[in-house]
Parts: structure tokens; sequence; C-alpha cells
């Protein structure tokens, strides 16, 4: 018999005494908790994050709601595991809840956002003081970016939805692929060779089967980005996930929309310059205003960078590290 993080879990956020708890498997009514019960070493797995889970509940002064709303989220996702269709297996659901276990576990402990550089840029303490108000953790946020819109001085751009535009994706993702091949300076308008999707039919219907499933919208906002009186074209994909935390992609269009805008951008980051056309080499994955000024978000939820764009190149003014049994 398996203890199951679903119950055990459930009990906790419900604030039940979750001690003792068990799961009767004879009553396992979803995929993945059949999967957990049939195998021994999920359930290894499910017990030792039941426990680890109400440990950190346990911690003097955790955040208990963000500890909540963070594992619903991660049920959600682990929840999608086997729902592939056709193409699930039952090994590959079992891989699936593994690496999902495996990850919550890695990620499950108590620690606090440290901003590790940009003292003194005025965006920067403001977004410092809405974290280090969410006070001790349980892990990283999966969704940082959701705190934007907490921190007073910050707004959005205004976004303009437009039809999702398959050909436009292609050419995004085309960028992104030559860049994770290892090209890193790969110039999408004066490469000697270009790349040619047309002449990779296996690349077009994957892409096609991802957007299909991803359920991909488009937005454009028209930003003077590196404060020149001229305006730049940023569209943002966006791609809505089971766990509430939405998935954006940044990128430089031309003002027909049809392309990546071919005016080259530099971004500056540690050890690395590139030219980039967006996120297959930056990682931007928001924009926000503050004051007068634009800046970029970038990164994942262990590190993240606040980026200033001016005529000289794209800069991070400030970073934020995501550090276990931080105090200060």
């Amino acid at each position: 018999m398996s203890k199951l993080a679903l119950i055990v879990l459930g009990w906790v956020v419900l604030g039940m005494n979750a001690q003792g708890a068990s799961f009767d498997c004879g009553k396992a009514s979803t995929k993945v908790e059949h999967l957990i019960c049939d195998n021994p070493e999920i359930s290894k797995l499910d017990e030792e994050l039941a426990w680890q889970y109400i440990e950190i509940s346990k911690t003097p002064s955790i955040n208990k709601s963000i500890l909540q709303t963070e594992q619903k989220s991660w049920l959600k996702l682990r929840n999608q595991c086997g729902e592939a269709g056709e193409e699930s297996t039952h090994s590959s659901d079992i891989e699936c809840v593994r690496i999902m276990y495996e990850s919550r576990l890695a990620g499950l402990h108590v620690g606090q956002y440290k901003m590790t550089s940009g003292k003194g840029y005025s965006v920067c303490e403001a977004y410092k003081r809405t974290v280090s108000k969410l006070g001790k953790l349980p892990g990283a946020l999966s969704c940082p970016d959701k705190y934007l819109d907490k921190t007073a001085g910050i707004s959005r751009p205004a976004w303009r939805p437009i039809p999702f535009d398959f050909n436009l994706y292609l050419k995004l993702m085309t960028v992104s692929a030559a860049h994770s091949t290892g090209m890193a300076d790969y110039d999408p308008f004066h490469a000697e060779k270009p790349f040619d999707p047309s002449k990779h039919p296996q690349f077009v219907k994957i892409q096609r089967e991802i957007a299909a499933k991803a359920h991909y919208q488009m937005a454009v906002a028209e930003l003077d980005t590196n404060r020149d009186g001229k305006t730049e074209i940023v569209l943002r994909l966006e791609q809505t996930r089971a766990n509430e935390c939405n998935w954006h992609g940044l990128f430089f269009v031309n003002r027909e929309l049809t392309d990546l805008d071919e005016t080259p951008y530099f971004t500056t980051l540690p050890e690395r310059t590139m030219n980039t056309y967006g996120y297959p080499v930056t990682g931007l994955t928001d924009v926000v205003l503050y004051g007068e000024k634009i800046y970029f978000f970038q990164g994942d939820y262990r590190e993240f960078f606040f980026i200033e764009d001016s005529l000289g190149g794209r800069l991070p003014i400030c970073s934020f590290e995501y550090v276990k049994g931080y105090k200060k």
C-alpha cells in the first residue's frame, strides 16, 4: 500500500491533520494513481515527497500559501503524464511520472531570492521589495514573472492580439533550431547557407504538431526599446499551461508581421555578446514599463535578469538568484 502525495498533500493544503494518512490503492481512479501504486520505485518517490512536503510545511515562517500554490501547479503537470493519447506508452508514462517526482524533490527546499547585482536601480529595488515580502520559500518560484504585476510602479505594454501565423512561427523556430544546434552567430538574413524549412519536411511536421498542441497565442506591441526615437515591433508568443504559469517568448518582427526584424540587436550577458533577434538567442521572456523606461525580463525560475536596452546594446542591470537557506 502506497501513501499518495495526492491525498497526503491535499490534506495539508486543506489544513487537515495528515499524520498517518495513507491511500488505498484499491481505490485508485486515475491513470497516474495506478502508475504510482503499481510501480515500487514511483511509490517510494511518492512517499518521500509526501514526507518532505510535510516537513517543509512545519518550517517556521515558511510561506505556506506559495507552498500550496506551487504544489497544486506541480500536481496539474504531473497528472498530464499519460495524456499524450496514441503517442503515450506505459514505459513513457512511468518515465514521465518519475521525472516529475525527481524534479519536484530536487526543487523542494527552503530558500529565498537574493539580488546578486544591480543595487541602486529603482526597478530592481522595487522588485526586490516584492520578492522580499514573500519570505522563506519552498523552492524557486515556477512563475517569477507573475510577481512583476505585484510590484508598485511596474506596468505592461499595450499588447494587441493577432491571429496565430504558422509561417511566421516557423521562421521564429528556424532561428531557434539554428542556435540550439550550436550556431550561436547564425544570422537568418545574411547566412551563406540559410536554413530552408521546405527542405526539412520532418522539422516542419514536428513544429506544426507542437504548435497545435501548445495552443500558442500571438500579440504585438510598438516599443522604442533602444530609445532612438523609432519604435520596434515586439511580438509575444504565449502558451497557456496546465499549471497556470504561462510561457512567453519575445521576438522582434517586421511591421508587416511576416518575418523577423533585420535590425541588429546586440545583447551582452555574462561572458558572451550575441547578435539577437529575440527569444531563440537571448531567452527574453517578458517586457515591462517602469517610469519612462522599458525593461526586459530574462531567465528561468532560479536566476533571472532585468535588462535595459540602449543604443549601446542590451545590458543586464541587475540579477536575482534563488539561494537555499538565504537569510539576508
